[in-house]
């Protein structure tokens, strides 16, 4: 299930960025030295960008990206099973990857 900005952390990340930055799928590829069509596969969840991608995309949004690990709870999981109306075992994965590696914007 990664048809929508919400499917993944990253793309509702760089969607978010782009957005509150003010630029359009294209102005964001010029500024990060990408192409518009990737930059639209990161924002759809069709494909993950490395974290050096990660970090030159947001950077290009004017922002900085920060990790941060966090403790991965019970409530985490239930959300993501309610937020994204898929399975248990689906929501944990997704969680459980969160729990390695938190995304932030500031």
């Amino acid at each position: 299930m990664r048809n929508n900005r919400s499917s993944t952390p990253t793309a509702g990340l760089l969607a978010d960025a782009r957005l509150r930055a003010n630029l359009s799928q294209r102005e964001l590829a010029k500024r990060a030295g990408t192409s518009c069509s990737a930059v639209a596969n990161y924002e759809s969840g069709k494909v993950d960008p490395t974290v050096g991608t990660l970090e030159r995309i947001i950077a290009a949004c004017g922002m900085e990206l920060r990790m941060e690990a966090v403790e991965l709870t019970a409530a985490d999981i239930e959300q993501y099973t309610l937020d994204a109306s898929i399975s248990a075992e689906d929501a944990y994965a997704m969680a459980e990857s969160l729990r390695r590696c938190v995304v932030k914007i500031s």
